[in-house]
Formats: C-alpha cells, structure tokens, sequence
C-alpha cells in the first residue's frame, strides 16, 4: 500500500520496456501508431471541444484542455470512474491520446464529470 502512494500510474517493468524497444525498432509499427496518435488526438480534441471546451493544438501524445474551473473535482471523478488524467495547475487538464475505446470512455466520463460539476 506504501509503495502504491508514491508510484508512477505508468511505470513500466523490464519485460514492457524490452517490449518498447523492439517496437521501436520496426519502422512499419512506428509508422501506424504514430497515424493511429494523430487520428485520435484530433478525435479527442474534437470530443473536448463538443464538450464545449477549447483545447489548444496539440502535437503530442496528450491533449491539454484549461477548464475554467477548479481541475481536482473533475480529476477526483475521473478516477472514480477508473479514467486517468492529469491536473495542470488549479484549472486544467492533460488526458493522454489512447486507444479509441480508452478515448470514448475518457469523454464519457468527462462529460458526466463536468455534468456533476456546473
């Protein structure tokens, strides 16, 4: 339980990182997830903006969203509803780019935490 407080939510072990780096190495693979990253951070940042929120453009693996609102009540929501994100600073969120099913729930659960919150 001790160690559960201070570890990373996505730490990684020897077997995983091998894993990475074998990925890496085959540029086929590297080519479809980065394509697969921009088609669902464009859909996430369109899923936020349908949320009535106005996420910046992102180039990176996550997108950055300022909320307006105090983050830690939605960020607590979140996790109840077992979604993962980041606060950034007392307003915003950072939701990193996953899967297509992973991205749905994130703004279902989103929606419904901001639902509870106006």
């Amino acid at each position: 339980a001790d160690l559960n407080r201070v570890r990373e939510p996505f730490n990684t072990n020897r077997v995983a990182q091998a894993a990475a780096l074998a990925a890496l190495a085959d540029p086929d693979h590297v080519a479809q997830v980065v394509a697969r990253n921009g088609r669902e951070r464009a859909r996430l940042t369109a899923g936020l903006r349908a949320l009535g929120l106005e996420p910046p453009p992102s180039q990176a693996n996550f997108v950055y969203c300022d909320l307006h609102r105090p983050a830690a009540p939605i960020h607590d929501a979140m996790l109840r509803a077992g979604v993962i994100l980041r606060p950034v600073g007392a307003t915003a969120i950072r939701i990193t780019v996953g899967l297509p099913e992973e991205n749905d729930r994130a703004l279902a659960a989103l929606a419904t935490a901001l639902g509870e919150r106006q």
